[in-house]
């Protein structure tokens, strides 16, 4: 099991229902996307981010949520990763941290803001362990966190789980799609989006394990 950091007993909701475990084990199952020259550091995010939601979709959860689901007319346009509501009624809500440290607090809002609305009842926040953040030099990997537990505690008030995602092997991505890394088939400032697109327009769903099994 990847580590995990609780709050508010977040670690004993994870063990108890498996749909959770499942999801954090497969997101670690993803191989490291591998793209080397297409920027500084050759861990292709946007290719991870994708296949997370390709993942997430396969096993059953709902993709890009809103915060604020109640209705159409809404006060915030946040939305997260990943959903879904358990068999008991659990509502739980995802987020995917890849990016830029400031992004932190603004994951954490999202989490406030559902539990003071009523929308969601858990919350989960994966980010970099020390191996994958080599690759995307992320300044909030796991470690951060577990230093600074007790900082973090002041901005979460509903059950949460911070959990590690740090890849076991990799994937060559221009060898698996037999690409030239260049500004055409790898351009930059690229998101989510474009990674699901180019998953399945490439045919590597398999080869990156997000196959419901």
């Amino acid at each position: 099991m990847a580590r995990m950091l609780g709050f508010f007993g977040g670690e004993y909701f994870v063990k108890k229902y498996p749909d959770l475990v499942s999801l954090i084990e497969r997101i670690n199952g993803i191989p490291y996307p591998s793209v080397s020259g297409y920027a500084k550091y050759d861990c292709h995010t946007p290719i991870l981010n994708g296949a997370i939601e390709i993942l997430g979709e396969n096993l059953g959860w709902d993709t890009q949520p809103f915060v604020d689901n109640l209705s159409e007319n809404r006060e915030v346009d946040w939305k997260g990763d990943l959903s879904k509501t358990m068999p008991d009624g659990l509502r739980v809500f995802v987020e995917i941290e890849l990016g830029h440290s400031k992004s932190n607090f603004a994951n954490l809002s999202k989490f406030e803001l559902a539990a003071m609305m009523g929308t969601y009842d858990f919350f989960l926040l994966g980010v970099p362990g020390s191996e994958l953040n080599r690759g995307i030099y992320y300044p909030s990997d796991f470690n951060h966190f577990e230093k600074r537990k007790e900082f973090y505690k002041q901005f979460i008030h509903a059950p949460c789980v911070i959990f590690e995602i740090e890849p076991s092997r990799k994937i060559d991505i221009p060898v698996e799609t037999g690409l030239e890394v260049n500004s055409t088939n790898f351009p930059t400032k690229q998101g989510a989006k474009w990674g699901r697109k180019f998953i399945k327009e490439h045919n590597i769903e398999q080869n990156m394990y997000l196959e419901k099994l």
